[in-house]
């Protein structure tokens, strides 16, 4: 036997154990942990500032709170950064929402994380019913702190009536 056909054969077995190794160890940090209770506790920071401005209506502070690609998806559609429309719209009809946070979990060896939890949504308007749904938010950790990177919710209202 050549030693060209020895190296092959150990370097094919060699791969056989090395690559799928170092494939897991890539892998593995990517997926989501539960995040530490510092930073739970920074990622609430934001989520309680994020409720508050949406609840004032607050363009300025919602600006400071989000990614410059930040991404939205809800009931009323996708959006690139602020939907200043909707803001003034729910704004206006005196919006009360309230988003607290179920669980956060770290992504990307703690340079990102996910938070999730259900929301309620009420009205001043008589003429607007109240939601709930589920939301989640994907963070990301910048030098001047935690950032929405994107947001999404879901209106639980299409759901109950599958349900029936």
């Amino acid at each position: 036997m050549s030693l060209s056909r020895i190296t092959l054969g150990v370097s094919s077995a060699l791969a056989k154990v090395v690559v799928p190794v170092l494939a897991a160890g890539l892998v593995i940090p990517a997926f989501a942990q539960e995040a530490d209770q510092q930073t739970r506790q920074q990622i609430e920071v934001v989520q309680m500032k994020w409720v508050e401005a949406v609840n004032k209506g607050d363009v300025d502070a919602l600006s400071t709170l989000y990614t410059p690609s930040t991404i939205g998806v809800d009931a009323f559609g996708r959006s690139m950064g602020i939907n200043v429309e909707l803001l003034q719209v729910v704004h206006k009809k005196g919006i009360a929402l309230s988003a607290p946070i179920d669980g956060v979990q770290t992504l990307k060896g703690g340079q990102a994380a996910i938070a999730y939890g259900t929301f309620t949504t009420k009205y001043a308007d008589p003429n607007m019913p109240p939601g709930q749904g589920n939301w989640v938010q994907v963070y990301e950790r910048g030098d001047d702190g935690w950032k929405i990177r994107l947001y999404a919710s879901s209106r639980s209202q299409l759901a109950a009536q599958i349900k029936k």
